[in-house]
């Protein structure tokens, strides 16, 4: 068995024993032994939870007057924090608990102590400091004190010498433990199962009688045989064994059985026998076996036991061709398990008729009693029913007062969902008379936009034909030429600027192409033409929003791009468009000079007016980000139309 496994098999068998008596606990220190038996109780369960009960304890309750508590509670926390792989945070409750120990002379805690480090050395194979720990176990126990921990000291530091090949000094130590186990029934599983496990290892026939001294032990008596046999393989050393070592291992312990151990145990063996024949598909001996497995079962008048072989013999039967054999085991097995059926039914109305009889004993008992307490709650009868009428009294005017208490709650309540709604009717008010507004805006943009670039921009377009048409002209002065000329470049500059008027109110590349191509043009004429370098970042698909989101949109980039021209003092500027399901995010960030948020409005003297106009405009989210020589981030987010 590995040397890992018999160590919690120990802690396993340990922990049910391991909580100090505390018979006569005092009333203040009931909730601290809760809080203990609580943290026993998750021990395996739940390590995080025993942990968090332990240090509960720890935090909570002052040392001095409990150091007892505080001991059990390190070495909850210990375990718990050894069976989580924390080593060093169970080793620091191990020796505060030793510390503790050591202050207040208790050589027991003390040595529960030193096995809990011992473990925790065990469980990370740190083989040398768990044998000095289990040393000082042997050391420190005492007659009168529990033999569990002597009894696995001695076990677990053979186990130590047996992994690092001293054999001889390893089996004088697990004998030593086996031998001092007397009294403790947990001590004595855990190291037959060492002493039973060693030499099957050294393939030591040896172990055949602490075999069967462990299958007739009281623990396994009470548990169960299957209990036993679940265990059988870690036992024997056939979780790994090849088919034949297995099969020669359990002829062994059959054989020594039939000699030795009672007729239970002779069967249960003799199935782990069968069940090995079965699969290495020996089934005419696995059939002789069954039949004298039959008889001894029969001979033990063990119902299960006879129901199991039964059925072992059908499907043997069955694997062997014999479909004549196997309907009428089956057919046997049917009557065994009727009848246990049947046996448990019996017990079962026993039971009841016992627990019916002592119900009927304990009412009688229960009337005495009430007949006896008679004669003091007559007297007692007024007393109560006085205090019952004060009690309703005072409930009602409670109640009452209460009453119109809440009444005023509700009242002032609904005045604030009034008021509340009152409110929000006017922010929807105003959100629909600013978006009406943004889109008369628009419209008289686009007007304007239009009348600028048809009419003025027709006229200057003749204006400068007329220009080139008098340059033209023979009888034009020569001295008049320059001033044809200076007046030819003020109407191309005039062009120009209304041009630039024109696209600003109403972008023709947005309207004919999309916005992407709008924000790179707007990047150009703005950003680029003035000495700062763009990047755009577009991982979303633009082209599917609505109209009036993309120039939204437009307008929101066009205002903040003109606040970094005019106030940023920026060499870099980030405009970065993502998309995740329904909702889309802008992201504009440049590396001027930045400002204090807490001391602008957007109607401020930064041009930001109109920017969270918009952004309510598509119900969006706006939040902007800056500090004054590191530059700022804007960002909106939004969810797009469907």
């Amino acid at each position: 068995m590995p040397r890992i496994t018999l160590l919690y098999f120990c802690w396993i068998f340990w922990l049910p024993i391991s909580i100090v008596a505390q018979d006569d606990v005092s009333d203040q220190n009931k909730p601290l032994q809760a809080l203990l038996d609580s943290s026993d109780f998750y021990a395996l369960k739940d390590p995080a939870r025993a942990l968090e009960l332990a240090t509960q304890i720890l935090a909570q309750y002052p040392r001095k007057g409990n150091e007892t508590y505080h001991i059990e509670a390190m070495l909850n926390a210990a375990n718990s924090e050894k069976m989580r792989s924390g080593k060093q945070e169970a080793l620091s409750y191990t020796r505060q608990a030793i510390t503790l120990s050591q202050q207040i002379q208790n050589q027991e805690l003390l040595m529960r102590s030193y096995f809990m480090k011992a473990s925790v050395f065990g469980q990370d194979d740190d083989k040398d400091s768990s044998m000095v720990a289990y040393q000082q176990v042997i050391d420190l126990y005492q007659d009168g004190m529990d033999n569990y921990f002597i009894s696995s000291a001695y076990t677990n530091i053979g186990l130590v010498y047996n992994s690092i090949g001293n054999y001889s000094k390893a089996e004088e130590y697990l004998l030593k433990g086996y031998q001092i186990t007397t009294g403790d029934e947990y001590a004595k599983i855990f190291a037959l199962a060492s002493v039973i496990s060693f030499y099957v290892a050294r393939d030591n026939p040896r172990y055949l009688p602490y075999l069967d001294t462990m299958a007739m032990s009281d623990f396994y008596k009470k548990a169960s045989a299957a209990s036993f046999m679940a265990h059988f393989d870690s036992f024997l050393l056939l979780d790994e064994a090849t088919d034949a070592e297995k099969l020669k291992t359990l002829r062994e312990v059959y054989t020594h059985s039939k000699a030795n151990s009672s007729l239970v145990n002779q069967v249960g063996f003799g199935m782990k026998l069968y069940a090995q024949l079965d699969q290495m598909h020996l089934y005419q001996d696995a059939y002789r076996l069954l039949l004298e497995l039959l008889q001894k079962a029969k001979e033990s008048q063990n119902g299960v036991h006879l129901a199991g072989v039964t059925r072992a013999l059908y499907e043997n039967s069955k694997s062997r061709g014999d479909l004549t054999g196997a309907l009428q085991y089956l057919e046997r097995h049917s009557e065994i398990r009727d009848s246990l059926l049947s046996d448990e039914n019996t017990n079962r109305i026993s039971e009841l008729n016992i627990k019916f009889e002592t119900a009927q004993k304990d009412h009688e008992i229960e009337q005495q009693k009430i007949k006896l307490e008679q004669e003091r709650r007559d007297r007692n009868f007024f007393i109560l029913l006085a205090l019952m009428l004060f009690a309703m009294a005072i409930i009602t005017f409670i109640y009452f007062r209460n009453r119109a208490r809440s009444t005023q709650r509700i009242a002032e309540q609904q005045k604030v969902i009034h008021r509340q709604e009152t409110e929000q009717m006017q922010k929807e008010k105003e959100v629909a008379e600013l978006t009406a507004t943004l889109e008369s805006q628009e419209k008289e943009r686009n007007r304007i936009a239009r009348d600028l670039h048809d009419g003025l921009g027709s006229m200057m377009s003749g204006i400068s034909s007329q220009i080139e048409y008098l340059r033209a002209q023979p009888a034009v002065e020569q001295v008049s030429q320059p001033y044809l000329a200076q007046l030819k470049d003020m109407v191309k500059d005039a062009t120009s600027e209304l041009r630039r008027t024109s696209y600003e109110l109403m972008p023709a590349k947005l309207l004919r192409q999309g916005l992407e191509p709008a924000i790179r043009d707007l990047c150009l004429n703005l950003l680029v033409k003035n000495g700062i370098e763009p990047s755009l970042e577009i991982s979303a698909d633009l082209i599917s929003l609505h109209p009036e989101e993309q120039l939204t949109l437009y307008r929101i980039i066009q205002e903040l791009l003109n606040n970094i021209v005019r106030h940023a003092e920026a060499r870099h500027v980030l405009i970065q468009f993502t998309r995740f399901d329904g909702e889309l995010s802008l992201v504009i960030e440049d590396d001027g000079q930045g400002f204090d948020v807490a001391t602008k409005k957007l109607d401020g003297g930064l041009g930001l007016g109109s920017l969270g106009s918009r952004v309510n405009l598509l119900k969006g989210f706006l939040d902007i980000a800056s500090t004054p020589g590191e530059g700022t981030t804007v960002t909106v987010n939004f969810n797009v139309r469907q």
